[in-house]
């Protein structure tokens, strides 16, 4: 590969490596976002899991088992 001396190509290569490391930074910052977001969403699943069986054993322990509200019937 030849370098070039050409002040045009030295912009060009020079914008394109500033986009590149932009580019690179952004993935990294995204990537991190998701890793926190998929974290808080396995946590409100663990607490939501647990919600809905504290409230079958509440249903359970008052003898409301099957008393689960149903939609009225005109849905």
């Amino acid at each position: 590969m030849s370098i070039s001396n050409n002040p045009a190509d030295n912009e060009r290569m020079a914008q394109l490596e500033s986009k590149l490391a932009f580019l690179e930074h952004t993935l990294d910052v995204l990537s991190g976002e998701l890793e926190a977001q998929q974290s808080e969403t396995r946590k409100l699943h663990r607490t939501l899991k647990e919600l809905h069986r504290q409230l079958d054993s509440l249903q359970r322990d008052t003898g409301n088992a099957e008393a689960v509200e149903e939609p009225p019937p005109h849905y």
